[in-house]
């Protein structure tokens, strides 16, 4: 898995959609988590990176086209995280 900048993690979620995880200071962070399809892939890389599928707490949208978004939703209910899209200007509750 490319390493974009150092704690940013490139996860390809399908042959051409792309999701990012954030290990910072404040928690993992995902970051447009692809299609319903693309939640296992993510999950199952959380995993294999040694982290624990609930541990990000926050879910960026960068717009919502649904190869961005419709994972959202399953991935909510794995984890307490909070998504935002951008745009919306505050947590979203799907």
């Amino acid at each position: 898995m490319p390493h974009p900048a150092p704690g940013d993690i490139h996860i390809a979620t399908s042959k051409t959609n792309n999701a990012y995880l954030i290990d910072d200071d404040d928690g993992l962070t995902l970051v447009d988590v692809g299609s319903g399809k693309a939640v296992d892939v993510l999950l199952r890389t959380m995993t294999e990176l040694g982290r624990d599928p609930a541990d990000p707490n926050r879910i960026v949208l960068t717009h919502a086209h649904p190869d961005h978004v419709k994972g959202a939703p399953a991935l909510r209910e794995h984890t307490s995280a909070l998504a935002s899209a951008a745009g919306c200007g505050r947590p979203c509750s799907q």
